[in-house]
């Protein structure tokens, strides 16, 4: 009904906590936010741990979320929010040395007290092979060596990879 803050508590044996949550008020405004990414560029190489540099603001500015995910999927996840509004300023930063090299997508939404959200992308290449605590793992299961063309089938585990393949996640 209207925006203010409270404090939560609870309480398991001998276990307390508490929180404090804040309500904003909704306002009656039309005007969508602004959502601006401007670097990384789209199609830029991303070798190293990159500020995420853009703007995310609005008269009655609510919160914004940074988010990533492979190009072309729609399994997003999320990398950096913020309460405060962003002029030209960082973001978030994307670290590629989690990320197996491949190209993403970079989403900002930008969500005002009205209700209204804007989008804005930049899909960037992560090449490099800076991998922190990198693992794979590569077995052969088969190997038919065929005049021409030598048929091998193989399973490679990646530490990267959290996808969930055939044997589990990073098969």
């Amino acid at each position: 009904l209207a925006g203010g803050t409270a404090t939560i508590s609870a309480s398991v044996g001998s276990v307390t906590g508490q929180a404090t949550l804040t309500v904003a008020a909704q306002t009656a405004d039309v005007t969508p936010p602004t959502a601006t990414i401007t670097a990384p560029a789209e199609g830029a190489d991303v070798l190293g741990p990159t500020p995420v540099i853009g703007t995310a603001n609005d008269a009655n500015f609510h919160r914004y979320e940074l988010a990533i995910a492979p190009a072309g999927e729609s399994s997003w996840t999320v990398i950096a929010e913020g309460t405060a509004p962003v002029g030209s300023g960082t973001l978030g930063t994307l670290d590629p040395t989690l990320l197996v090299n491949d190209q993403y997508t970079v989403r900002l939404t930008v969500y005002d007290r009205g209700g209204n959200e804007s989008e804005a992308t930049s899909t960037v290449q992560v090449r490099g092979s800076r991998k922190v605590g990198l693992f794979t793992l590569n077995f052969v299961d088969l190997n038919v060596p065929v005049a021409g063309i030598p048929i091998t089938v193989a399973r490679v585990y990646d530490s990267r990879d959290k996808a969930n393949g055939d044997f589990g996640t990073g098969w």
